[in-house]
């Protein structure tokens, strides 16, 4: 309060005396004040002024800094909320309040949390701080219990598929998808691949394999058979032993049409070896069984000197039927042999027919449309056997000759 002069018509001393007066407002930082100065003379006469002054509050705390924005991984490692203290500039009681709001992600555990503390004083002025707490889940499930990744076994004791347990950092639910695969089948072992894709909530995914290297026990069965070639054809099943799956394939390399199915018929082969194999790919244990088959004329009883016609020729120099060979025919030297393609034209022709330096190997002796020493095309082609025996008696004998290289 300052001090106020006043001034009196009449001589004298002049007191003056001043005095506020409070009235409380809404809130302890708002009230009015009247401030009044009186005048008194000496003869007691009196007069007075006032003044009014209006307080209030309208200015809010002063709020801290809060904690620096962090990112943590899953909702576990979300800081617990501190105390903040604010100041005010007028006296009186500050109330603080803090509050957490979520924004939710793209999945469970990705979220936003923003952290607000308000500050109020005693007039309703407020202010805030706040941190932004941002919560992910990048981390794949991993794997909780043993896994052998490598194991080698035979195929008739293959472990079973583990029981594996997963866990996630974020506790969240785990989605296993296991798959299987068998590959890299050779003749004795082949892989089995053991998947197991793990995924959480988030779209975070791990794999985990195991390798089964599986040998096979005895993959291979050779079985040896020999076939008069006047025999009946023979089921191949009756050679196999007993027990023995019969969804399996059968194969040759050399047989040709004589295997149909299980079936071996010798009369549609010339006299050799061939090579039948029985494939059983199902199951843990895949088996070959290989036959080897001799066909052979033992069983033919030939009268001396008889002629004996043998008719495919095979001329890929295996040892086998390379050549048009007539069992019998160096009893009679004076012989001749014709053969014709299937056209009639003549390929061959000789005197003096030998099996050996003179014979057919499937080349042309040259005519009109073939050349000399050109190899003919496989196919079916007809000859003509004319021979006399020592008494001038004379022979012939014709039929079908098959080439096939």
């Amino acid at each position: 309060m300052i001090s106020l002069t006043a001034n009196d018509n009449c001589s004298g001393e002049i007191t003056v005396q001043g005095q506020d007066s409070t009235v409380p407002g809404n809130c302890p930082g708002s009230y009015s004040i009247t401030r009044t100065w009186t005048f008194v003379d000496a003869c007691g006469n009196s007069a007075s002024v006032s003044q009014t002054i209006n307080v209030s509050d309208t200015i809010p705390p002063v709020a801290p800094t809060a904690p620096a924005d962090v990112t943590v991984s899953c909702g576990g490692q979300i800081p617990e909320m501190i105390s903040l203290t604010a100041n005010d500039s007028c006296s009186g009681e500050i109330t603080v309040q803090g509050q957490d709001s979520t924004t939710q992600g793209e999945c469970p555990n990705s979220y936003i949390i923003t952290r607000t503390w308000t500050f109020t004083d005693t007039c309703g002025n407020t202010s805030n701080s706040i941190q932004l707490i941002t919560v992910s889940d990048d981390t794949a499930p991993v794997l909780a219990s043993a896994l052998e990744t490598e194991v080698n076994a035979v195929c008739t004791a293959i472990p079973p598929v583990p029981e594996l347990t997963f866990t996630d950092n974020c506790g969240a639910t785990v989605t296993v998808v296991y798959s299987e695969n068998t590959g890299n089948q050779t003749a004795g072992s082949y892989v089995i691949i053991r998947t197991w894709t793990v995924s959480d909530t988030c779209f975070n995914t791990a794999t985990f394999t195991q390798t089964v290297t599986v040998s096979i026990e005895n993959p291979l069965t050779v079985i040896a058979k020999t076939i008069c070639i006047n025999d009946e054809p023979v089921n191949l099943f009756t050679l196999l032993p007993e027990g023995t799956a019969q969804n399996g394939t059968w194969s040759s390399p050399n047989a040709g049409t004589a295997l149909e199915g299980s079936i071996f018929n010798p009369h549609q082969v010339a006299l050799g070896n061939y090579i039948v194999r029985y494939t059983i790919s199902d199951g843990d244990c895949p088996k070959v069984f290989e036959i080897n088959i001799e066909v052979h004329d033992r069983c033919i009883v030939l009268p001396a000197c008889s002629i004996t016609v043998y008719n495919a020729v095979s001329p890929n120099n295996d040892g086998y039927n390379d050549v048009f060979f007539i069992d019998g025919i160096l009893c009679y030297p004076e012989n001749n042999v014709e053969i014709y393609n299937r056209w009639g034209i003549l390929v061959f022709s000789t005197d003096g027919y030998n099996n050996t330096t003179k014979v057919f190997a499937g080349v042309s002796e040259g005519r009109a449309t073939i050349d000399r020493g050109a190899e003919l095309p496989d196919g079916t082609y007809y000859y003509i056997l004319k021979y006399k025996d020592e008494k001038g008696t004379n022979f012939d004998k014709a039929g079908y000759l098959y080439l096939n290289r």
